[in-house]
């Protein structure tokens, strides 16, 4: 069993851990979220990118810059972000149980702000920034093979670059069970400064776009989407992108660069 996972155990198997204590875990994670998501409405025109955007749709990062109203989470969706925020919870104890370093660290480095899940010095003086995902069982497999995502981990690096950490640590987590397979998988990663300087370029693209009264064009998965796709289950046409928030906005322009002109938003114009 590897150090999250024993760590994890631990927590769980101790006495210690009533209902009351679980429930605190998770309101720590929680309020962390929700803080998060307060500041990020009402500084919806602040002029930078979130770290968590890294590599993400730059039209979609172009639209919470600009204040685009976006569509409410679904029930489906809500729930999962409750899962996400108990594994969370529990991984950052395991982490506190074994560094005694600091969560929910915010951060701000020019047009990248975000928050590390947790920072750390390890005993060989490393510090390390820590990341936490849950996914879903197949992502968690295909992890296995293929190691964490590369937006992941480029989330993570940001972190690490404007905290002065040189390695990143990746977590991932499922609440599913799979005997097959332990629940949590870890990676220590060295700071790629390739890597991280790509998706600050990134963001930063993207505020210059908007000072440049330009959204700019729908992407996914790297790839321009013109038109919805057809779907290898049942061929109906669908965009690939249809869970965005902002999907119903988003199609009703075209794929490309466009003006903001017309594009909706909750906040004043930009002063240039």
């Amino acid at each position: 069993m590897s150090g999250i996972n024993a760590e994890i155990q631990k927590i769980i198997s101790s006495r210690s851990l009533t209902a009351s204590v679980i429930e605190g875990l998770a309101q720590e994670q929680w309020d962390a979220h929700r803080d998060e998501a307060k500041r990020a409405a009402r500084t919806g025109r602040d002029m930078y990118g979130y770290a968590s955007e890294a590599f993400a749709c730059e039209r979609k990062i172009g639209f919470r810059i600009w204040g685009t109203p976006g569509g409410d989470i679904d029930f489906k969706g809500r729930w999962a972000m409750l899962g996400g925020v108990l594994g969370e919870a529990f991984v950052v104890r395991a982490l506190d149980n074994l560094y005694k370093g600091e969560a929910q660290v915010p951060f701000a480095d020019g047009p990248v702000h975000g928050r590390a899940d947790y920072l750390y010095s390890a005993p060989n003086g490393d510090v390390v920034v820590g990341e936490v995902k849950m996914v879903a069982p197949f992502a968690l497999k295909q992890a296995l093979k293929a190691g964490p995502k590369r937006d992941h981990v480029a989330q993570a690096m940001l972190g690490a670059a404007a905290l002065d950490a040189n390695k990143v640590r990746i977590v991932y987590g499922c609440l599913k069970e799979d005997r097959s397979q332990e629940p949590f998988l870890d990676w220590t990663i060295n700071v790629d400064p390739k890597l991280t300087a790509e998706a600050r370029a990134s963001l930063a693209g993207v505020v210059d776009a908007i000072e440049r009264n330009e959204l700019p064009a729908r992407m996914f998965e790297g790839k321009v989407i013109d038109r919805p796709v057809a779907t290898r289950s049942s061929g109906a046409k669908m965009w690939p992108c249809g869970y965005c928030p902002y999907l119903d906005t988003c199609a009703g322009l075209t794929s490309g660069v466009v003006p903001l002109d017309g594009v909706p938003t909750t906040v004043g114009k930009l002063p240039i």
